[in-house]
């Protein structure tokens, strides 16, 4: 991230891609609105994640946002926000689901959606639950994961999406969860940076701007916000 004002080159912030494209900006949106009506001008540019952390090393972005941190002993992270996690599909298939005699029968009865072959939200979901789920490869993959949740609103398969991303839709009845049965999980995010960016005192604005702000969901399990290095 590339914060600025007046003629020089807006600050850059490089969000992870490769598992939630949409994802992160969404997230930090509210969090920056204020300093883009101050005058700061912000450029986002999503990469993936080894992409990220090369970038923040070699100093051609300012911060980089994503759901795993960067094991680099020259960076710094810090957890920004968590996301419920949720099962879920079309009204039609959740009642199938729902009416099998075991939710491992049910789940593997429908197609699967994921945004890669890795399913990461998917075996977060799945693990969290103790569900050994072994399916074939997912039916559809795609890294939007709102093309996948208007696939889940014409009725094919089942998936995983963050809450932000259908809890309208759940409250509104096109999209049904599929009730866990042992626990919700959570998606982590994070900030990261190289400890020298912080001295650009713009950086520094957007950095503890995004830091400062504590009004993410928070599990019982997990807590508040946690340093990492």
């Amino acid at each position: 991230m590339r914060p600025a004002l007046g003629r020089a080159p807006p600050r850059r912030l490089r969000p992870q891609s490769c598992r939630r494209r949409g994802t992160l900006p969404s997230i930090v949106s509210r969090r920056l609105l204020p300093l883009l009506l101050s005058g700061l001008r912000i450029h986002i540019e999503a990469a993936g994640r080894e992409e990220v952390k090369a970038a923040l090393v070699t100093d051609q972005h300012d911060l980089g946002l994503g759901v795993d941190p960067p094991h680099d002993r020259r960076l710094r992270s810090i957890k920004i926000h968590e996301e419920p996690l949720f099962a879920l599909a079309g009204p039609a298939v959740a009642a199938r689901i729902a009416s099998a005699n075991r939710l491992l029968q049910g789940l593997a009865a429908e197609p699967v959606l994921a945004c890669n072959l890795e399913r990461p939200l998917l075996d977060s979901w799945l693990s969290a639950n103790v569900i050994a789920l072994r399916s074939p490869p997912p039916a559809l993959t795609g890294q939007d994961l709102r093309f996948l949740r208007s696939m889940l609103q014409r009725g094919f398969g089942w998936t995983v999406l963050p809450g932000y991303l259908c809890a309208q839709e759940m409250a509104e009845g096109s999209l049904v969860e599929i009730p866990a049965p042992t626990i919700r999980p959570t998606q982590s995010y994070y900030l990261s940076w190289a400890p020298r960016v912080l001295r650009h005192p713009r950086v520094s604005a957007v950095h503890r701007t995004l830091v400062a702000t504590t009004d993410f969901f928070r599990s019982p399990r997990t807590g508040s916000l946690a340093p990492t290095s």
